[in-house]
């Protein structure tokens, strides 16, 4: 008999080494918004010493933003999305999810009733009333993360030929498929559009992908499993048997794409995983392509050399480094370049790693920011498309 996931779990030896990679428990100082406190709640659930409707369980694993930061830094592996994941499912199960959560879900990721929605949230948009009406409230804060999907020109960093085709350095060229997704599509299309001007720089033609579906994390997170594998099941069916990597510009939608294997039970999604997974930026790397991500905040390395920066420019360190860790190395044994930088206008540092060691810092800084712009539009959805105790008054409610 399966558990569901909770059997990622159980490695957990509450050592609390996971307490400050949580934003939710620095926020609150309070063990039952902590990894290890929802740990306890998860188990206590999985035995059935607390019910699946007990208001205090839902009430902190509704808090927790699922962004997984807690992995990386545990040393006894613990899969907590595994476990978050079972629990919310078996909340689900127990009762129903918000009207509200399904029609934002519907809305959001319907092929055709999504295409109309992400029109009319362009159009309002453009208007530039959303800026104006930012603020805090749900609807004010809604149009403030609205506002941010517009896309960032600079004229001083990068370039913008929206004609680029593959380089022509490249007799003959490689070929990667394109995963667009539902919100990515409909707000950040040209984050899509950059994508494939990179890849067409670095020698890969970006293949569209007929009959791809949403990828199913917003379904996960609010604990609608059986909907998050029908969308799998469509996407794995849809990009097929090939060996071409998949490129996912949004940290969402990877993460839960690099689970298809574990949420499906066979082979052919474990396949499709790996080619969106972690062994897609080796291929990129091995095909001459290069990609620029941020770092996560406990990774382990050490530096090889360092590069003089201009600290006038926000620049704050210019470094080669390899990765340390056991499950980093087989990941990506390479080197890398680290970027760290202060960004003046959102007043934020942001360290970017990346296989590119010839443009300047500058430059790479400049193309993740379009897709930092994606990661806070998606954690936005995840905090309040069913979380409404954020916005609590009480010392145990989360200060945004």
């Amino acid at each position: 008999m399966t558990r569901g996931g909770f059997e990622g779990l159980d490695a957990c030896v509450h050592c609390g080494f996971c307490l400050q990679a949580c934003p939710t428990f620095l926020a609150t100082g309070d063990e039952s918004d902590s990894p290890r406190g929802r740990i306890e709640l998860m188990r206590g659930l999985e035995r059935g010493d607390i019910a699946a409707t007990d208001s205090a369980l839902i009430y902190h694993l509704d808090r927790c933003l699922g962004c997984r930061g807690c992995e990386p830094v545990c040393p006894s592996g613990v899969q907590y999305g595994h476990g978050l994941e079972a629990a919310r499912s078996r909340i689900a199960a127990s009762r129903p999810v918000p009207g509200v959560a399904r029609l934002a879900l519907w809305a959001l990721t319907t092929p055709g009733v999504s295409a109309v929605v992400y029109w009319f949230g362009r159009v309002l948009r453009a208007t530039g009333l959303p800026r104006l009406l930012a603020g805090w409230g749900r609807i004010r804060f809604a149009m403030g993360m609205l506002a941010a999907t517009k896309p960032m020109r600079n004229a001083k960093v990068g370039m913008r030929n929206r004609n680029a085709g593959v380089s022509s350095a490249f007799r003959i060229p490689n070929s990667a498929l394109l995963f667009r997704g539902c919100v990515m599509e409909g707000l950040f299309s040209h984050v899509h559009e950059a994508t494939q001007r990179t890849l067409g720089v670095n020698g890969y033609q970006a293949v569209e992908v007929p009959g791809q579906l949403c990828c199913g994390a917003l379904h996960a997170h609010a604990g609608l499993i059986d909907e998050a594998r029908a969308l799998a099941r469509a996407n794995v069916a849809a990009f097929g048997d090939g060996e071409e990597p998949i490129v996912v510009n949004s940290a969402g939608c990877g993460a839960l794409m690099k689970e298809y294997g574990r949420l499906l039970g066979d082979v052919r999604a474990e396949r499709f995983s790996e080619l969106g997974g972690d062994q897609a930026n080796r291929r990129l790397h091995t095909g001459g392509a290069f990609f620029v991500v941020r770092n996560k905040r406990h990774v382990k390395f050490r530096v090889v050399t360092s590069r003089p920066v201009d600290k006038s420019t926000g620049l704050r360190c210019d470094q080669t480094i390899r990765l340390t860790s056991n499950w980093s190395i087989k990941s990506y044994p390479k080197p890398l370049r680290r970027i760290r930088l202060y960004d003046l206008e959102n007043q934020i540092t942001l360290v970017l790693l990346t296989n590119q060691f010839d443009l300047p810092a500058a430059v790479m800084a400049e193309l993740y920011r379009n897709r930092w712009q994606v990661e806070l539009f998606f954690k936005w959805i995840k905090q309040h498309l069913r979380i409404r105790s954020f916005y609590g008054r009480s010392d145990n409610a989360v200060r945004c």
